[in-house]
This record gives C-alpha cells, structure tokens and sequence, in this order.
C-alpha cells in the first residue's frame, strides 16, 4: 500500500478546496458534508474527495483521522470537526462501502 496517502503535504493547492473536492461535497447530504473541515483543513478535504471511491483506503483513512495510535502526544482535531469526521466516516461505512464482508472493518479495525 502507498502509504503517501496517509503524509502530510506541503502542497500549495492544499491550502483550500479543489474544484473536484466542491463537486464532491455537492454529493454528500447535508448532515454529513464537513464544512467545517473544508474550511480550517482544506488538504484533509481534498484527501477524502480523491480517496473516496477507493473504498478500503478510504475507510483507513478517515479511521486514521479519528483514532491514529501512531502518534500519542497529538492533540487531535477540535470537537467540532472531530465530529464531523465521525458522521462522514460513519455515513460512508453504512451508505458508500460496496463490498460486502462477514467481517467489517471499522476504523481500521476488524469487527466480528
């Protein structure tokens, strides 16, 4: 896996929405669109935007947005995004994943 996916940026275009990512908030209901994630971290939009459709990568990497062990003295994102983060990943889970496991992977994690 390329795990690029996952790194942070130092991207120019990072620093707002992309036109791709604007077509692809357009798509998502209202209840789960992260605005507010678009606005105070425009790269980590336009990550899930391009991500979206590959399904696994995806779903890893909005858990990772959430829950990252990987890093322990982090802050993590404040309350109001975070939950955002949460609905978004929670709606792609239950409405966007199209393959079907007996098994599901939920962040990043197996679930029986």
């Amino acid at each position: 896996m390329d795990r690029s996916i996952f790194q942070r940026r130092n991207d120019p275009e990072a620093r707002e929405p992309d036109k791709h990512t604007f077509r692809w908030l357009s798509t998502l209901p209202a209840h789960v669109r992260p605005m507010e994630l678009a606005k105070r971290y425009p790269r980590i939009v336009n990550r899930i935007a391009l991500l979206w459709y590959e399904q696994p990568l995806c779903n890893k990497y909005l858990g990772s947005l959430i829950l990252d062990r990987s890093r322990p003295g982090r802050a993590g994102f404040p309350a109001p995004i975070a939950k955002e983060i949460y609905h978004l990943h929670e709606y792609y889970v239950e409405q966007v994943c199209l393959w079907k496991f007996n098994e599901k992977e939920v962040f990043g994690f197996t679930v029986r």
